[in-house]
């Protein structure tokens, strides 16, 4: 499904910028019109159980439950045509449960068992974004774009008796697809796909500081938690 996403994505981006260069010459409407203020939403939710989930299936010994949950507001303004700038907000909750979790490994002469474990994730943040568009009709309805963030997250992480607190700085891009479904009504599917950032994070057991750790990371994959869908109307 990464694999999936990650080519379509970039197969669109090339459609895009061919498109634009071969009708270079022509008249072309923009995607998006200088001084169009855009209020919308993004969100991501899944919910997987061992019982019903063919993603528990495939892994053996494992038995429980994921729930995610991530909203976020985002508002923005289109400085000059197809370009935008714009602050999203974010909430994030994610509650994970294992009933049984069985990992054995001969060779390493490991056997390791965990019944009744799992945690819950309050997650808060907040980015200033630049979006930038690229035109894959002549009449303005379908675009392709890339967004580049500059974003800033709290999270807290609570798996009794222990809390962990992760706060993190962070450079993000994500390429994405828009259409205007309405004459000012526009859905897009965004893929969070490369991000660097610098993390702070300290745990906590019996509310007594015990670890802390400062972490720098630079990573290129996407992931479920990455995807995002959105619906926009613009003023």
């Amino acid at each position: 499904m990464k694999k999936l996403f990650t080519l379509t994505l970039l197969l669109l981006c090339c459609a895009g910028l061919r498109a634009a260069d071969t009708d270079s010459t022509r008249t072309r409407k923009p995607f998006m019109e200088k001084n169009s203020l855009g209020l919308g939403i993004q969100g991501t939710y899944f919910n997987m159980s061992s019982s019903d989930s063919q993603v528990f299936q495939l892994l053996t010994g494992i038995s429980g439950k994921v729930s995610f949950m991530r909203i976020a507001p985002v508002f923005s303004w289109c400085y000059h045509r197809n370009q935008m700038l714009g602050i999203r907000f974010s909430y994030t909750w994610a509650e994970m449960h294992l009933q049984q979790a069985s990992v054995s490994i001969p060779m390493e002469g490991l056997d390791l068992s965990i019944s009744d474990a799992g945690g819950v994730l309050n997650h808060f943040g907040g980015a200033l974004f630049h979006r930038s568009y690229f035109g894959i009709d002549r009449k303005g309805i379908c675009a392709i774009y890339g967004d580049v963030a500059l974003s800033y997250s709290n999270a807290r992480i609570a798996a009794a008796p222990n809390n962990n607190d992760l706060r993190s700085i962070a450079l993000v891009f994500s390429p994405g697809f828009e259409v205007f479904v309405m004459n000012r009504l526009s859905l897009h599917l965004e893929l969070g796909l490369a991000k660097i950032g610098y993390n702070f994070a300290r745990n906590y057991e019996n509310g007594v500081l015990s670890g802390k750790s400062d972490t720098f990371k630079a990573n290129i994959k996407p992931s479920l938690t990455d995807i995002n869908f959105g619906l926009t109307y613009y003023l």
